[in-house]
């Protein structure tokens, strides 16, 4: 298994921390950042699809 599709490095899978790191910083900056506070009542919808997004693109390209 190990290097398989299905491989996760010390059990965790990087492309899915990646993409949810991304989308919870995305998600807390519409609270934070006065400029993105209009999307605060979208940001975990937002954020959910930024996530799949991201972790989507990661695995095509690996």
């Amino acid at each position: 298994m190990e290097g398989g599709e299905y491989h996760y490095g010390n059990g965790w899978h990087d492309n899915a921390l990646i993409a949810f790191a991304i989308a919870a910083v995305f998600s807390v900056a519409t609270v934070w950042v006065p400029f993105l506070s209009n999307l605060a009542g979208y940001a975990w919808i937002i954020g959910a699809a930024l996530g799949g997004l991201i972790y989507h693109v990661r695995c095509k390209a690996a």
